[in-house]
């Protein structure tokens, strides 16, 4: 878990603070972000764990893929609704693995499939 923390780390760099809040959820919060920049920052990061050398105890895992919801709030709104819209995006472990879901404030969604 260390090791795919610090990806996430690594990946937002100074675009986003990232933020644990879940078991095995966290999340990534990034100020006045669009939508492209957004998913390109899923993009990375779904690819950087997918590539890494990922261990438990000494021992390789193999492969580790992540599911990646993406979705935005519109100013002026509470941060409860980006929360309640992130918890909608739960589909994206129940579809399958390693894909990146988005969910717009405006309304769009978008699955692709990686």
């Amino acid at each position: 878990m260390s090791q795919v923390a610090a990806i996430m780390m690594d990946v937002a760099g100074n675009h986003g603070a990232v933020h644990r809040f879940g078991g095995e959820e966290f999340a990534i919060v990034m100020l006045g972000t669009d939508q492209k920049e957004a998913r390109s920052l899923a993009e990375r990061l779904r690819g950087g764990i997918d590539r890494a050398p990922i261990t438990y105890l000494g021992r390789p895992l193999g492969t580790v893929t992540v599911s990646i919801g993406v979705a935005s709030t519109q100013d002026g709104q509470p941060s409860t609704n980006l929360m309640q819209r992130q918890a909608s995006l739960l589909r994206a472990k129940a579809g399958g693995r390693n894909v990146v879901i988005t969910d717009w404030a405006t309304g769009d969604a978008e699955r692709r499939a990686v």
